[in-house]
């Protein structure tokens, strides 16, 4: 979709994970009581010449599933 509606090819992407208490407005939406601890997970794209292309923060609130996280570039 970035590629296509603004030209822009993704090279890289970096992912972060901890574990914190989760925003008020985050909790809120995903329905758990305010103060719950959760992971947020931050994910960075970058394009040619390390130009940002986007950031993302997700709210993942406690959950007995594993999450599998990698680094991206083209061709790995």
């Amino acid at each position: 979709v970035i590629r296509r509606e603004y030209n822009v090819s993704v090279q890289r992407i970096q992912q972060f994970l901890r574990t914190e208490r989760l925003p008020a407005a985050a909790c809120g939406v995903l329905k758990v009581p305010k103060g719950t601890r959760g992971s947020k997970l931050q994910l960075y794209a970058a394009g040619a010449g390390g130009r940002p292309v986007y950031y993302q923060d997700a709210f993942i609130p406690p959950n007995p599933c594993r999450l599998r996280l990698a680094d991206w570039t083209p061709g790995s």
